[in-house]
């Protein structure tokens, strides 16, 4: 009883987060006419998700208009039908993150049993509203250089924005924290949200912590002209859409190094620099299958964990956390880092030792 309840709450908070978070969501609108161009009302159009088979149906207006809101950024098909035409169907649709995009629906004469189909990717036209915005894709996501896989500050790769600073470790900020400028605003004025909801630190206006790279799917910045909805910053709307699963398995595992084995010299440099950082993970999702139940279809799931192991910080040759005994003054097992006599730090001539003491101190902050 008590594993069903605990499964019961876990749906629910997806299911709730998937609602509170529509503001990522895109639409598909468009008109429908016949081979003459006269508008057809009372078709039906339906979008249907080609990884999940999820669909959403809407009916032409009086005037052959149509408008399917609130759909994930994702690929769909859409197809349309109406008595005496055949059923129309246009594939290979890609729907970005805050894309408003136009599809207009030409139906030809013929019984519904018949299909035209449309293959290939759809023209990317927005005349439905006068947003200005960008999608950062998962093609460049993934390929594009980003040193320590910090997805936020892709953002400064779109025309107009620029990073102003960035945040160090505090009591109070996030360590790797942006501010952003867009098109001159100001650098606290610029909206961080994670699957439509706010990712916003309040207190400094930057951005709290993003998926890594492979468990977000694209996200999306919109610099001006954007919907109230949207709202709240004068300056920029950057949205982060996270992977999600679907019917077929995916996965995979990663890790990244840098070692100074590796490293060549920098031309100024007299040896290669000591940073050692290594970034590993996984990630995974499909349909949710347990016993008795097949989630094709109707349940997904998506899980990614990274981790991140960094040393020799400050580019020196040793950098570590101090043990519990050092923290309390006690350096006798210290080894080659505390190789020298350390000294009652309030004698003047031992202003060296004590340095070093602080200096191991401050590198485990």
């Amino acid at each position: 009883m008590t594993r069903r309840i605990v499964l019961a709450l876990g749906i629910a908070g997806l299911l709730a987060s998937h609602v509170f978070g529509q503001q990522q969501s895109g639409q598909i609108s468009g008109v429908v006419t016949d081979s003459t161009g006269a508008v057809t009302p009372g078709a039906t159009v339906k979008a249907i998700e080609v990884g999940t088979g999820f669909v959403r149906t809407t009916v032409a207006g009086t005037e052959g208009e149509y408008v399917l809101t609130s759909l994930r950024p994702t690929e769909y098909e859409v197809t349309a039908e109406h008595a005496g035409f055949r059923t129309f169907r246009r594939t290979g649709i890609e729907l970005l993150a805050n894309q408003s995009l136009t599809l207009h629906v030409k139906l030809e004469l013929g019984a519904v049993s018949e299909t035209v189909t449309v293959a290939g990717a759809a023209v990317q036209v927005n005349t439905s509203t006068s947003t200005l915005s960008e999608v950062i894709d998962r093609a460049r996501i993934l390929e594009m250089p980003l040193n320590g896989r910090d997805v936020a500050r892709l953002a400064a790769g779109i025309p107009g924005m620029s990073i102003i600073s960035v945040s160090a470790e505090s009591g109070k900020s996030i360590p790797g924290g942006l501010q952003l400028s867009s098109n001159g605003t100001r650098n606290q004025q610029v909206s961080f949200r994670l699957d439509g909801t706010t990712n916003t630190d309040a207190y400094f206006q930057e951005n709290q912590s993003f998926p890594f790279p492979d468990a977000v799917q694209e996200f999306s910045i919109q610099t001006s002209n954007y919907s109230a909805a949207q709202g709240n910053n004068a300056g920029a709307i950057v949205n982060v859409v996270t992977r999600s699963g679907s019917n077929d398995l995916h996965g995979g595992a990663f890790e990244f190094v840098r070692n100074r084995v590796f490293n060549a010299r920098n031309f100024f440099s007299p040896t290669q620099d000591f940073l050692k950082r290594n970034q590993f993970g996984a990630y995974g999702g499909g349909p949710v299958r347990l016993p008795g139940y097949n989630g094709r279809n109707k349940t997904f799931y998506f899980v990614g964990w990274q981790g991140t192991r960094i040393r020799n910080v400050a580019n020196s040759l040793s950098t570590y956390a101090p043990t519990i005994d050092e923290r309390k003054g006690d350096f006798s097992t210290c080894g080659a880092p505390c190789n020298r006599v350390l000294r009652d730090p309030l004698f003047a001539e031992a202003k060296h030792d004590t340095g070093l003491v602080a200096k191991i101190l401050a590198d485990d902050k």
